[in-house]
């Protein structure tokens, strides 16, 4: 070998994020860009070949190539997996991973998540808890969360006084009989009172007493 030089068509794109990739095609695009795969193209992760399929799209890549072709795909931040252990109690609320990503929390999910350290947040109705976590290159991890408290959800009684009597009560878009006291669960509620030749009222109702009393005119 007496002379190498870089052929002036070649390119790199490093640490991308955003892309769009047609496998059907054997496209790519990056931003207004748009290349092309070859039988030739490389992917490589942690210096190791691998196969297309084993990148998903929270990949962050770098791409090589000359004119329209990629000649390489490296995998510069993989993902790993998240199981949840123990989630009953959180089932039907939701998980947060770090500030891009909110799941809602389903039975026997697997989670495809970014390799790195992260604060998960969990919420459901009544309670909400914290975990740390560390996601390695393509390994499971199994997040064990029963630990974590769901507090009981409190009720409070409601005796609702009515001007004129005949008014009609909603209560969270439900009719309800205020002939009897309602019981409803601590937190703010939506209230609207109907009656004929009356406006309309809407308002918001906080309950956080056991027993009170309510006056709508």
């Amino acid at each position: 070998l007496n002379s190498m030089q870089i052929c002036p068509d070649s390119w790199t794109n490093e640490s991308v994020n955003r892309y769009e990739i047609d496998w059907e095609r054997g496209h790519i695009s990056i931003g207004k860009d748009q290349y092309k795969f070859t039988d030739e193209t490389l992917f490589l992760s942690q210096d190791q070949e691998i196969e297309q399929m084993d990148l998903n799209a929270v990949d962050v890549l770098s791409f090589h190539g000359i004119g329209s072709n990629v000649l390489s795909v490296v995998v510069e931040k993989g993902h790993g997996y998240l199981r949840l252990e123990n989630d009953s109690k959180f089932i039907g609320g939701f998980i947060e991973i770090g500030q891009s990503m909110i799941k809602l929390i389903k039975e026997d999910m697997l989670l495809t998540v970014p390799e790195g350290s992260y604060l998960v947040l969990f919420s459901v109705d009544g309670g909400n808890g914290v975990k740390t976590v560390t996601i390695e290159r393509n390994r499971e991890v199994t997040l064990d969360i029963g630990d974590l408290e769901v507090a009981e959800p409190k009720f409070g009684t409601i005796i609702f006084s009515m001007n004129p009597s005949n008014a009609t009560l909603y209560i969270d878009g439900n009719k309800v009989d205020t002939g009897a006291p309602v019981t409803l669960e601590y937190g703010i509620h939506q209230i609207i009172a109907k009656a004929d030749g009356y406006n309309t009222l809407t308002n918001y109702l906080k309950v956080g007493q056991v027993t009170t009393g309510i006056d709508i005119h």
